[in-house]
């Protein structure tokens, strides 16, 4: 917008000096460069401060400012349909370890219930007495054997409360894969309307593109005054704005399908 500006105001700096235009149509042209300016600062402080919060919130030490690049949805999906994808998904992996983590758990309360044998061997010297210390030297050796024969039913118990926890965890397994296949899917639906928005706006924008440069050649010819151009630049740049607000959602859209889609 700015160099938009720079080059329409050369040209009525040119009329203006030919006394073809009014010295007042040059002071609107600055005025609404110095607001375009005012605005491109306040943009660029915000975008350097939302940078700078990002690589906090990333731990990165480093005050470089950079463009970042737009996301794209990573997801094997065509134009029309989405392929669900969910049973790979980093989130289903938490319900088969919790599972996973019960039946470790059953197995190690269960291990008490095994026949078990030991061994054990000791020996021993006392010296109290160094004269007969031959005799002041003994060992001892044996063999133990341990068996559960009655533990009021805490073991079907527990395998009772092991078998709940995994029907309940495949249960909850089940209930995150319906609602991310239909929360993915109501994103991609949001995604495709504002690339329809954003498309329609993209057209808009070519018109009023193609009517600026129809006023620069009619305030050459003294057909329109500088107003007219000044008030659909306003125009086009709330049409600008429009535009790259869509861009954003659909940015903060797609980042979000791609944290569901890990």
């Amino acid at each position: 917008i700015i160099a938009l500006i720079d080059e329409q105001y050369e040209i009525v700096r040119k009329l203006a000096v030919a006394a073809l235009a009014k010295q007042s149509d040059l002071i609107l042209l600055n005025i609404e460069k110095q607001k375009q300016i005012i605005n491109l600062t306040t943009f660029q402080t915000n975008y350097r401060r939302d940078f700078l919060d990002l690589n906090i919130l990333c731990g990165i030490n480093d005050t470089t400012i950079q463009v970042l690049p737009p996301l794209s949805i990573q997801s094997p999906f065509d134009s029309i349909f989405l392929k669900n994808d969910t049973l790979q998904s980093r989130f289903v992996k938490r319900y088969r370890l919790d599972s996973l983590n019960v039946l470790v758990a059953q197995d190690v309360f269960e291990l008490k219930y095994k026949p078990q044998i030991a061994a054990f061997a000791n020996s021993g010297l006392n010296t109290n007495y160094i004269p007969d210390l031959y005799k002041r030297f003994g060992w001892s050796a044996g063999i133990s054997f341990n068996i559960s024969l009655y533990d009021g039913g805490q073991k079907n118990i527990n395998r009772s409360k092991t078998d709940l926890a995994i029907q309940t965890a495949n249960v909850y397994k089940e209930r995150f894969l319906n609602q991310n296949s239909i929360r993915k899917t109501r994103i991609v639906n949001e995604i495709r309307a504002l690339q329809n928005r954003q498309n329609a706006l993209n057209l808009q924008i070519q018109e009023y593109q193609k009517l600026l440069e129809t006023y620069k050649k009619e305030i050459i010819r003294g057909q329109i005054s500088v107003i007219n151009f000044v008030t659909t630049l306003k125009d086009f740049t709330t049409l600008q704005q429009d535009f790259i607000t869509i861009q954003t959602q659909q940015q903060s859209l797609i980042n979000a399908y791609n944290y569901w889609n890990w």
